[in-house]
């Protein structure tokens, strides 16, 4: 029932979004303006890129990007955040999960055997670089990861949080840095 009811909210607000947008689709710009503007509508993308972030095996970075593209450098602030919150769901699923049903998550996330092994080196470091290595996405993208850490509870909700503060920080520098090259060249 969940995953029907999962479904069903993204299919209703990619519907939603289409419909919105097709209406001031006249022009790309003209388009983007609009979705700054709209209140609603920029928290139903941001709503949908954190739930899309929280499954297991979606290329976030990847979709961090694009959104940053299409909503424009004036909404970095907020995709970080939805970053945040969206790889922070993961996480929370993970240890309730471990918790309640007394069982693991192991055999969900394909990597999730290689993501213990790394963790005993240093779990925070291991995540930032985790979360922000290229192909992540086979050993379960960062909602996968995310859930790994919840439920083998390698640390704190509170070292998880400002872990992954770090971790989506490239996003955010990357989008920032774009527009200080524009300045000088």
């Amino acid at each position: 029932m969940y995953k029907l009811l999962m479904k069903l909210l993204i299919i209703g607000m990619a519907f939603y979004l289409s419909i919105t947008l097709s209406k001031h689709s006249s022009s790309i710009t003209e388009a983007i303006t609009y979705v700054n503007n709209n209140m609603v509508l920029m928290a139903l993308i941001l709503l949908a890129y954190s739930l899309l972030l929280a499954i297991p095996y979606i290329p976030s970075a990847e979709i961090a990007f694009c959104l940053l593209l299409v909503l424009g450098i004036e909404s970095a602030y907020v995709v970080y955040l939805s970053t945040i919150f969206g790889l922070f769901l993961p996480y929370c699923f993970g240890r309730y999960w471990s918790e309640k049903h007394d069982t693991q998550i192991e055999g969900v996330i394909a990597g999730s055997r290689f993501l213990k092994r790394v963790n005993t080196m240093s779990p925070i470091l291991s995540l930032i670089l985790l979360l922000n290595m290229p192909g992540n996405t086979i050993l379960g993208g960062g909602g996968g990861i995310a859930a790994v850490y919840g439920s083998f509870r390698i640390i704190s909700p509170l070292e998880y949080l400002l872990s992954i503060s770090i971790a989506a920080l490239p996003i955010f520098l990357v989008s920032h840095l774009s527009t200080i090259l524009t300045i000088f060249f």
